[in-house]
């Protein structure tokens, strides 16, 4: 799995957007600098374009989450994963990072970056989280089906060369499971290699995609396996655990060595906390945290 991307460079504008909404509005965490070429939906135009991307479906997930799909423009042309996409949106009364402030306009328009479930689709979905001063996500939960928004992408952040290891640990909290279930579906597509996923939620009614990755488990039962790990109020099938605990990552993941490669996605704190930070420019720096305590090598760790 050769993780492709920006290592010495610099990614797009609206990172520095993304980043600048973490506390706000953070739908899903912008787990990496994205790099890369963006997917052309037109031959002509050099300059990548906003397309109307109509919903075909706005469905409830969890409490605060919903699966919305969208149709994109047939000229766009699917990519392997790891993508996203730049939603756009005109949304009454909002500020640019999402949040309502008393001094903004009447409306505003926000771009947020998604990861969609999966890269190999000419529709894609979003699974999209709202917090309650997040107008983007509450823009977005109350699209009715036939209603438009702009989409830029997909855009590929990250290629995977099959056959590069033989075993991937992954580790996602909360929504940064959405990069993460994208290279899944891949490597157990193309790959013959073993994939072992950890999910991090608060209770049992917070794991997400649960019926998803049960299907992964039922279709590849030899090299998929999913662990969902909860702070509270653990079902039968869950454990009660931290995503900050040495013991359950011990347990839990596959052991260092060759062939292993252990990706991390999830909100800032947490991703450090496992694999350490990465560099002020965003590159992936030396692994810290509780995989290097349990000796991993930084070339066995991609912080997402």
């Amino acid at each position: 799995f050769a993780l492709k991307g920006a290592l010495g460079m610099t990614g797009f504008s609206y990172v520095r957007i993304a980043r600048s909404l973490a506390g706000a509005v953070a739908t899903v965490p912008l787990c990496a600098t994205l790099q890369g070429p963006w997917v052309q939906c037109d031959d002509k135009p050099k300059k990548p374009q906003f397309l109307k991307a109509k919903c075909i479906k706005n469905e409830a997930h969890t409490a605060n989450t919903r699966l919305i799909s969208f149709s994109l423009p047939d000229t766009c042309k699917p990519q392997g994963p790891i993508v996203n996409v730049l939603v756009r949106a005109t949304l009454a009364g909002a500020a640019e990072d999402g949040s309502a402030k008393k001094e903004e306009p009447a409306s505003s328009t926000v771009a947020r970056p998604y990861n969609p479930l999966s890269a190999e689709s000419n529709n894609i979905t979003l699974l999209v989280k709202r917090y309650e001063s997040a107008k983007m996500g509450t823009k977005l939960h109350s699209l009715k089906v036939g209603e438009t928004v702009e989409v830029l992408g997909p855009k590929q952040q990250y290629a995977i060369e099959t056959g590069k290891y033989s075993h991937y640990g992954m580790v996602a909290g909360g929504t940064g499971i959405t990069p993460l279930i994208q290279a899944a579906e891949y490597i157990l597509s193309h790959d013959t290699a073993k994939v072992t996923m950890l999910t991090f939620n608060k209770t049992s009614q917070d794991v997400l995609l649960r019926k998803k990755l049960a299907y992964f488990e039922v279709k590849y039962p030899d090299r998929f396996k999913v662990v969902h790990v909860v702070e509270s109020n653990a079902a039968v099938a869950d454990l009660e655990g931290s995503a900050t605990s040495d013991e359950s990552l011990r347990n839990l993941l596959p052991p260092p060595g060759p062939g292993v490669l252990v990706m991390v996605c999830g909100r800032k704190e947490m991703t450090e906390a496992i694999a350490g930070p990465k560099t002020k420019d965003f590159k992936q720096g030396e692994v810290g945290g509780i995989l290097k305590r349990l000796g991993y090598w930084s070339q066995q760790v991609w912080k997402l």
